[in-house]
């Protein structure tokens, strides 16, 4: 049985991680007994958004060591990337540049384009400060933007709905990049029974 929380809501009530789910697609019908402005939501979103950008940059980093290994890196890399930007651009590289993966580059820049798209999102949320509501229902999300001399601040205004739409697409990413790792790990090494690793 999975630990029970108290939160702080209107009807107090307890409940299980097991009934979370139901409590989150509550809150996006306007249906739930949960209050949607209690730091606990806020936090298990949070949490959610985490684990699943943690998931998708290890689907990038296995799926670009597949590539280096079998076929080498694609031109204009020499070495494994690590940051963000150098992974989706490895990535982009590697369907580009070589003819065995062809078949999968329009689907691998989709991906990469939904990574692009999704990254200011979530490093608002990952890396800011959530400043106290000013309205009911919207956090105000600050971060720091690095300038060359200095430091500016970045603010932006979440409703829980913009935060649980975008833990819902970043873990759908997250799957989509482990099962196109596993395309790719089909078409570099064929009949390996370890490329199983997504099924």
């Amino acid at each position: 049985m999975l630990p029970r929380t108290r939160l702080n809501s209107a009807s107090s009530r307890s409940f299980s991680s097991e009934g979370l789910f139901v409590d989150i697609i509550g809150l996006l019908t306007g249906r739930s007994r949960l209050d949607p402005h209690s730091p606990e939501i806020y936090h298990e979103i949070v949490g959610k958004i985490s684990i699943g950008w943690a998931l998708l940059e290890m689907a990038l980093d296995l799926t670009n060591e597949m590539v280096m290994k079998t076929v080498g890196p694609p031109p204009g890399e020499n070495r494994m990337p690590a940051s963000l930007k150098t992974k989706v651009r490895f990535f982009r590289k590697a369907h580009a540049g070589h003819s065995i993966l062809t078949p999968l580059s329009q689907q691998a820049d989709a991906l990469a384009d939904r990574v692009m798209a999704l990254k200011e999102l979530r490093h608002d949320v990952i890396h800011g400060i959530a400043a106290n509501e000013a309205t009911p229902g919207i956090r105000t999300l600050q971060r720091f933007i690095y300038n060359e001399t200095d430091l500016g601040l970045r603010e932006k205004a979440y409703s829980v709905r913009d935060l649980m739409k975008l833990s819902t697409d970043i873990n759908r990413l997250g799957k989509d990049a482990c099962l196109h790792g596993r395309d790719v790990a089909d078409l570099l090494d064929p009949g390996n029974p370890a490329n199983n690793f997504a099924r």
